[in-house]
């Protein structure tokens, strides 16, 4: 069974909180990417080869999700080709820095989607985990500054936190605080 991008996109936020017990490629790729304990080469083949059809799955919607506009599913798209294709993920978040919402006075990044604050840690955790072949010349962003626009998303994900350090929900919390401790390591 193959889910598209776009059924993602309806499905996407429930399955990460588990009100949903469908499967997307973006999510298990990002699960399946995780560094894993050592096993042997002969159990790795099946989960290289689950890897692969997930990044061929997402690389595939990548033009309709484009079209799509949404930036919630382009920023797990983008997140969870970087292990893997950080050219095909550099493409995405080029398209995805073109939905952004700036505010140059507060030095922040943001978009506005059904998921705002994921999608803000979706980012900020591709640019980290892209920052490698950024700084290597493997890979160029194109018309927009990946350490600029990371502490101007930074400094939105910031903004958005309670005076508990909670974010809105629960899963807000984890994927936010997941993507500043990144952050704060890559600078």
């Amino acid at each position: 069974v193959s889910i598209t991008l776009s059924e993602c996109s309806h499905h996407a936020h429930s399955l990460m909180t588990g009100e949903d017990n469908e499967g997307t490629p973006g999510f298990v790729n990002l699960d399946l990417e995780k560094p894993a304990p050592s096993s042997s080469s002969s159990s790795q083949d099946p989960l290289r080869d689950a890897i692969s059809r997930a990044e061929r799955a997402i690389i595939k919607e990548k033009h309709k999700a484009i079209k799509e506009r949404n930036p919630y599913v382009l920023a797990v798209a983008a997140y969870a080709l970087t292990f893997g294709q950080p050219r095909q993920s550099m493409q995405i978040m080029n398209e995805i820095m073109q939905l952004s919402d700036i505010n140059h006075s507060r030095n922040q990044i943001h978009w506005r989607s059904v998921y705002p604050i994921e999608t803000a840690a979706y980012v900020l955790q591709t640019i980290v985990a892209l920052a490698p072949s950024i700084t290597s010349g493997l890979i160029s962003p194109k018309d927009w500054q990946p350490g600029a626009d990371a502490v101007a998303i930074n400094n939105w994900l910031a903004s958005r936190r309670s005076y508990s350090g909670a974010f809105e929900s629960t899963q807000d919390t984890i994927v936010a605080l997941e993507s500043l401790a990144k952050f704060a390591q890559l600078e």
